[in-house]
């Protein structure tokens, strides 16, 4: 299920809009099951390149989410 979470930028922008919001409202309900704080999880979710399961234990320990989007990518 993970693996659906996580795209290219170009196929993230071959999506059409429907399921480009879509893709973002999911990462950004399994980054808040995950325990980030919404803020940062709003952040990493519209950057569907950045693997959620690699983000979560990262912003679950404070890291700035802009420092995560720099390590992650």
């Amino acid at each position: 299920e993970d693996g659906h979470l996580e795209l290219s930028q170009d196929e993230f922008l071959a999506l059409d809009g429907n399921d480009a919001a879509s893709l973002i409202v999911r990462r950004f309900e399994a980054l808040r099951d995950l325990g980030c704080d919404p803020e940062a999880a709003v952040v990493v979710a519209v950057h569907p390149e950045i693997s959620v399961k690699d983000a979560a234990p990262l912003l679950q320990h404070g890291c700035d989410p802009r420092t995560v989007l720099r390590i992650l990518r």
